[in-house]
């Protein structure tokens, strides 16, 4: 098991730093790249579908199971995301039910699409 700090650049150039736990079973890709890291080292920029990070291996713990005391933040965590996500899914479904997008010409973008085309 891998503690660590983690710090994300995500695709809206927002800034993060989390504290995580990686494990081979949960995040296999992160757990290879820092798996030679001792506790104080900084990885390399690591490529990941969600974005660049970075991790300070703030400790090392050999792997074993967590008692529900320190999986509990881990599982609320995860849970809220999940909720969350779910959320934002469901009112952006109820804000295109309803809505009409139009274009009209000499409104900015809209123009080039409402020219004819010259053939």
């Amino acid at each position: 098991m891998h503690r660590n700090d983690t710090s994300a650049l995500s695709g809206d150039q927002t800034f993060s730093i989390n504290r995580i736990i990686v494990t081979e079973q949960g995040i296999p890709s992160m757990y290879k790249a820092v798996a030679g890291l001792q506790e104080g080292d900084v990885s390399d920029v690591i490529k990941m579908d969600n974005g660049l990070h970075i991790i300070k291996m703030a400790k090392k713990d050999p792997a074993r199971q967590l008692t529900f005391e320190e999986a509990r933040p881990l599982l609320e965590n995860e849970l809220r995301m999940s909720l969350a996500d779910n959320r934002k899914k469901a009112w952006e479904h109820e804000l295109r039910k309803d809505a009409k997008i139009e274009i009209t010409p000499g409104m900015g973008l809209g123009d080039e699409a409402a020219k004819p085309q010259e053939k």
